[in-house]
């Protein structure tokens, strides 16, 4: 081989690195920016589940209060149908129900 062939081949395969090389920090610049990119999607992401689940902790916890509060406003009701009631309409209401419960318990009074 002559010398001007060898210093071609020699100059051929210098191009050839630096082109590898900047290749390399190519794709190195390209992974680097996809892993930021990566990590504020998945900030982003967390952030939205949080608020997320906090709406739906306040839901749940407003409507179980609004279901208490319903359950005890029926529960207040009846307790004052049951006040209102004569001793003898009170006597007939609960023979009525231990009757429901079976006829052998029932006795006429």
């Amino acid at each position: 081989m002559g010398q001007d062939t060898l210093k071609e081949v020699l100059e051929v395969e210098k191009q050839i690195k630096e082109m590898l090389d900047d290749e390399t920090r190519k794709a190195q610049q390209w992974l680097e920016q996809a892993r930021r990119e990566t990590e504020r999607a998945t900030h982003a992401a967390r952030a939205q589940l949080e608020v997320f689940v906090t709406q739906s902790e306040e839901a749940a916890e407003k409507a179980a209060e609004a279901e208490a509060a319903a359950i005890i406003r029926e529960a207040q009701a009846l307790a004052e149908r049951i006040e209102a009631l004569d001793e003898q309409a009170l006597r007939r209401l609960v023979w009525q129900h231990i009757a429901e419960v079976g006829p052998e318990t029932r006795h006429d009074h």
